[in-house]
């Protein structure tokens, strides 16, 4: 089974921001809205095992601005 099928525990937004040790949320991150969200078949269809692909590439074919 794939480690990013519905099988696995998703811990995707359990992020440890180890500058910012306090209860609240770190302000240097934070869950996107659903709607602003790229569905599993973004990542697994145009960047899944693709290991050539650099960041600067994954975030055009998002369509995120840089």
């Amino acid at each position: 089974t794939p480690p990013w099928s519905d099988t696995h525990e998703n811990m995707w937004d359990q992020v440890n921001d180890f500058k910012w040790l306090k209860a609240d949320h770190s302000p240097n991150w934070s869950v996107l809205a659903q709607d602003r969200r790229h569905m599993n078949s973004f990542w697994t269809d145009v960047v899944g095992g693709k290991t050539e692909l650099q960041v600067i590439e994954i975030l055009k074919r998002s369509g995120i601005a840089v």
